[in-house]
């Protein structure tokens, strides 16, 4: 009997993710963006202030509360075959500075860390 834990076929480790898997992959990962933070139209006025500000970056997204800010970051995998990307989340205290804005005075500071890789192997 095979026993895919102890001799893994050789063929389920070496086959590298398809362009579709990798398509679905970063579409799953959009969902997941646009769900926390949806993409803004630009407006004159300045947005009401909510209890937790969500902001869209080119490759994840910023919650933002008062006093702690939660950020998620997609990287796409383009130097090992077999994995689709990695998706890092980040939980920091104090306000994370956005890009082409100037740092608050008292610089937020990560309290937590996550990685989460996706491989071609978990999505088949």
């Amino acid at each position: 009997m095979h026993n895919p834990e102890r001799n893994p076929s050789p063929t389920l480790w070496a086959a590298s993710p398809t362009a579709k898997q990798k398509n679905a992959a970063s579409r799953n990962v959009s969902l997941l963006l646009d769900a926390l933070a949806p993409q803004q139209a630009v407006r004159r006025a300045e947005p009401p202030k909510l209890r937790i500000e969500r902001y869209r970056t080119p490759e994840g997204a910023v919650l933002q509360a008062a006093h702690a800010a939660l950020t998620l970051s997609w990287f796409p995998e383009a130097t090992e075959a077999s994995a689709l990307g990695e998706l890092r989340i980040l939980v920091w205290k104090g306000i994370v500075a956005r890009r082409g804005t100037t740092p608050a005075p008292s610089s937020a500071r990560t309290s937590a860390r996550s990685a989460a890789r996706s491989s071609s192997a978990s999505s088949a």
